[in-house]
């Protein structure tokens, strides 16, 4: 079987990630590029996110950095989160799920 390092990251899920314990529901996501951006990671996967009073969920993080930024944009980059004073971004939490796999 030919392992594909690519296809293996872009196939993970924010909701995979949960379902492993690797985060948790309702944790505030901020941007990278802007901090005053805020999202929540929802218990099923997805982030809403609120900007100028209209509310809006996404089942994917570009899709919701998209919408954010009005370009195409990665979201596993975009979104970071903040623990124990610490920021990574979701492409950190990615890889941790992708390495508790192997």
């Amino acid at each position: 079987m030919i392992k594909n390092d690519t296809f293996e990251r872009t196939a993970v899920t924010l909701k995979m990630i949960l379902e492993k314990g690797i985060l948790q529901a309702n944790l505030k996501l901020t941007s990278v590029l802007n901090p005053e951006i805020e999202g929540v990671l929802n218990e099923d996967g997805s982030i809403t996110v609120t900007i100028n009073g209209q509310k809006r969920t996404f089942l994917y993080p570009s899709g919701a950095a998209r919408y954010v930024e009005q370009r195409s944009i990665n979201g596993w980059i975009y979104w970071q989160i903040e623990l124990e004073g610490m920021k990574y971004t979701l492409s950190y939490y990615r890889d941790l799920y992708i390495n508790a796999l192997k």
